[in-house]
């Protein structure tokens, strides 16, 4: 995995409307990214020793602002970089809601129970194959 362009990507793709700010620690990278009139964040990340799963969290958009499009498009240049790099999208999502129903409809699917949140799972898009 090519971190660097990686970083490289998502900046390119979101372009000047978006603040992208890059953490590094020793476990791992992380990009968040905020809609530069801060109505919606996500963050990815990925660990140093898998080479073949980024992962997206904290996706949220401020209520009034919901039904745009706003998250489709984190999630999409998201999914671009995903694709592009051949790796796998991994994200945790608590079961029975309308997100499940959301990333199901954007292609996720379902790979396990999460470990120690009873009402979570785990779901994924393989673009490694």
């Amino acid at each position: 995995m090519d971190k660097d362009q990686i970083i490289k990507d998502f900046k390119d793709l979101l372009g000047t409307g978006s603040i992208i700010l890059v953490g590094r620690v020793e476990w791992g990278d992380s990009i968040m990214v905020m809609d530069r009139m801060g109505r919606a964040f996500c963050k990815t990340y990925w660990f140093n020793d898998d080479e073949t799963t980024i992962y997206l969290t904290e996706l949220v958009v401020v209520e009034e602002y919901r039904n745009r499009g706003i998250a489709s498009r984190l999630l999409t240049t998201h999914l671009r970089v995903a694709e592009t790099h051949k790796l796998k999208s991994q994200l945790c999502v608590k079961e029975d809601t309308w997100m499940k129903a959301w990333y199901k409809r954007k292609g996720y699917k379902y790979i396990a129970k999460h470990q120690t949140e009873e009402d979570y799972i785990w779901m994924e898009v393989d673009f490694k194959q």
